[in-house]
């Protein structure tokens, strides 16, 4: 008898992918719980988790695991605990538990006192036709969350009541509506925050008739570069079918390809190390129509060595105080991607005890649990992902007083020139351009060239108070403008934006810091020491406020004892101090705060 297969389909086996899982989080720690989360790999047949608590010889096992991510329970309140994770494939080969270990966490104490003030970073993401995700920055001695939320003009509230995690899904919305939302923080006593101290952004489903868009992708950047790997990310548009990126080392012909890549950000592996990579994307529709590669030349960069300047151990540079409020404040530093984390302490002026935020894999963290009664100080150390690291007292940030509610500056408008311009972390290759980042702009563009020439470079819709470029070289100075944009098109000029103009070091050149700022004593004055100070007579130093104005200047600096020292009567204020080469380079900034 003869059976025709012309119909059946040809199933292409799906290869088991035996890399260490990467993304490790943990989330919703409580006294006897905790969620470890993971980037899942479809090409993974099971995951096996093993954690216990620091110091002990006994691992606990979850085995079989087919998601993302596994919440434990049953832990003991109050403790540490640390975990490793490994993928498997269905023959049980894959990779080690010692390939992934996860970032070590703390259980919650039964007298953990509810802090339900107003939540914040509030955000909007994974808008559809019908649903969109809410997100929040989660307090773990947080009871639960209300949310409320309606559409633009109407006087009908619809609650999703007793939320426990940092984020909800709401469905069931109109198609092409706008939809306004607050959000409440609770004690198990029902004390807490007020809807009207929490307004979400809006956000505006999408039509049924939307069609695939997949114009070239744009924010594209380059992040958690190693010696071995690197993310590259963009800005997401959920009407593409999919993307594809293809990379290779610089100067080489041939391209790899990383395809139907359906999430933001996709991480290399198994580079080589202390090499430069050029990158680009397109996007496709599901017809593969879309953009070309072409179109999508991503940032390029170059990996580490392990004869990188900076050490896991260094002391954090680039200290620095943003986002002063009544009761909240933003500590920062210098990111390096060889930390393994950083622990910051803080306490008021006088106190002995201290507060500790540790484990923080970003170049900032915001405090909540300040108040105006005080002024405060901060130390932060780096740490290594053996133990060893600097310690707290070399790292001692500037002093900040957060202000009272009628001190506070009124948040300049969307279409104001942006202020606070000065660069960091400058290498030979790469630097950081920096602004005071306001959440009325709708995104930032910059652009940069070489001195002398005519053709600018752009970097657009950026989304925070900095970018780093990675395609400067020793050869020349820069100079580069920001603009700020409304979310109507309207904003700034850049020439209103002129940044302080920078020149990349050569490679065996220091980056550790040579400017410590701080208040003297008595509060009345700006203490400014420059160490480091070869061939001082040839530089010099200006201050200028945060709005750009010149405050102070010295030209020709002397030194005493292989240091100078500045002791400056100006007012109470954030200040960028400037170095600079006797051709009028800057060889250094820094942003303080004297208060």
């Amino acid at each position: 008898m003869y059976v025709d297969h012309a119909d059946e389909a040809i199933v292409t086996p799906i290869t088991c992918s035996l890399t260490a899982p990467s993304g490790l989080t943990v989330n919703n720690v409580l006294k006897t719980e905790a969620t470890l989360s993971w980037n899942f790999n479809t090409t993974v047949d099971h995951y096996n988790v093993r954690y216990r608590e620091v110091g002990s010889s006994v691992w606990v096992t979850e085995s079989s695991i087919t998601a993302g991510s596994v919440t434990l329970t049953g832990l003991n309140e109050d403790t540490n605990y640390e975990w490793q994770i490994r993928a498997k494939c269905a023959d049980d080969t894959g990779s080690d538990y010692s390939d992934a270990q996860g970032p070590d966490f703390k259980t919650t104490s039964a007298e953990t006192i509810c802090n339900a003030s107003a939540p914040t970073e509030l955000t909007v993401t994974n808008v559809s036709v019908t649903e969109a995700t809410l997100s929040w920055n989660l307090d773990n001695t947080v009871d639960y969350y209300n949310v409320r939320y309606r559409e633009v003009g109407s006087s009908t509230w619809v609650i999703e009541s007793s939320i426990t995690s940092g984020n909800i899904t709401l469905t069931g919305l109109n198609e092409d509506t706008n939809y306004e939302w607050q959000i409440t923080a609770k004690c198990a006593d029902d004390t807490g925050s007020d809807y009207s101290d929490a307004q979400g952004p809006d956000f505006k489903t999408t039509s049924a008739e939307t069609n695939c868009n997949a114009s070239a992708p744009t924010e594209l950047t380059v992040t958690n570069v190693s010696k071995t790997e690197a993310t590259l990310s963009w800005s997401f548009d959920t009407t593409v079918d999919h993307y594809n990126v293809r990379y290779k080392e610089v100067g080489s012909s041939t391209w790899i390809t990383k395809s139907s890549i359906r999430v933001e950000s996709v991480i290399l592996t198994d580079l080589n190390e202390a090499t430069d990579y050029e990158w680009q994307i397109r996007a496709k529709c599901a017809d593969e129509t879309g953009s070309n590669y072409l179109d999508g030349s991503g940032p390029n960069f170059k990996t580490t060595s392990d004869l990188s300047s900076e050490a896991c151990s260094d002391t954090p540079t680039g200290l620095y105080v943003s986002n002063l409020t009544s009761d909240s404040v933003t500590l920062n530093w210098d990111y390096n991607s060889s930390v393994d984390h950083y622990n910051v302490r803080y306490k008021k002026t006088g106190d002995s005890d201290w507060r500790y935020v540790e484990s923080i894999n970003a170049g900032s963290v915001t405090l909540t649990d300040v108040n105006t009664s005080s002024t405060y100080e901060w130390q932060i150390r780096a740490k290594c992902e053996d133990g060893s690291g600097s310690d707290y007292n070399d790292g001692q940030g500037p002093d900040f007083l957060p202000p009272s509610s009628d001190e506070i500056s009124v948040t300049p408008s969307c279409s104001d020139t942006p202020t606070g311009l000065y660069v960091s972390n400058l290498t030979s290759d790469s630097v950081t351009l920096n602004w005071d980042y306001y959440s009325s702009v709708d995104h930032y563009n910059v652009r940069y060239k070489k001195t002398g020439d005519s053709d600018w470079r752009y970097v657009e819709s950026i989304n925070t108070g900095s970018v780093t470029l990675t395609d400067v070289n020793t050869s020349s100075t820069y100079e580069w403008q920001i603009r700020a944009k409304c979310e109507d098109g309207s904003g700034s000029d850049y020439n209103d934006g002129q940044g302080p103009d920078f020149l990349p070091t050569s490679s065996n050149k220091s980056i550790q810091s040579s400017i410590i700022a701080y208040t003297s004593s008595s509060k009345t004055n700006l203490i400014v020491k420059i160490d480091d100070t070869t061939n001082t007579p040839e530089q010099s130093i200006k201050i200028f406020s945060i709005y750009g104005r010149l405050v102070y200047e010295k030209s020709n600096i002397e030194s005493s004892n292989g240091e100078v020292l500045y002791d400056i009567n100006i007012e109470d204020g954030i200040y960028i101090i400037m170095l600079f080469n006797k051709n009028g380079e800057i060889i250094e900034s820094k942003k303080v705060m004297k208060n």
